[in-house]
């Protein structure tokens, strides 16, 4: 598991204590180019402007943690692209979105679809019908 984010957007020492105490291998990083071409999974979330006290600083990172077809093109070919939905500039441009989305790479789409299936069958389990769907 390797996590990149800026230093400011790290995850709470919360999640960090979790991960230790359940033994969870991982590796944090404020450099993606030293993860991108091992990783077997790209999730990708955008840099949230409201996390950051000073715009100038926002202004500086939220380029260097843009998704681009470019971007993607330097991960192994067998990578998968997440993503959260909706998506704003951290995808890069319309432009950049349209030959995202039409890589075979990017299942976001189909993560989306998903979610809704396990909505539905979390909805099904608390209201006690879960059973009767079968």
């Amino acid at each position: 598991l390797c996590l990149v984010s800026p230093t400011e957007l790290r995850l709470p020492d919360t999640i960090i204590d979790l991960l230790n105490a359940y033994g969870v291998a991982y590796h944090e990083t404020a450099d993606l180019f030293e993860v991108l071409r091992d990783s077997d999974v790209l999730y990708w979330t955008r840099i949230q402007e409201e996390r950051f006290t000073d715009r100038s600083r926002y202004d500086a990172l939220h380029d260097a943690f843009e998704m681009t077809p470019g971007l993607l093109n330097q991960a192994k070919r067998e990578v998968i692209l997440m993503h959260p939905l909706p998506r704003k500039h951290e995808m890069g441009s319309p432009a950049d979105h349209d030959l995202l989305d039409a890589n075979p790479r990017a299942v976001y789409f189909q993560q989306m679809e998903n979610g809704m299936f396990v909505r539905m069958a979390l909805l099904a389990l608390v209201l006690g019908v879960s059973e009767t769907l079968l």
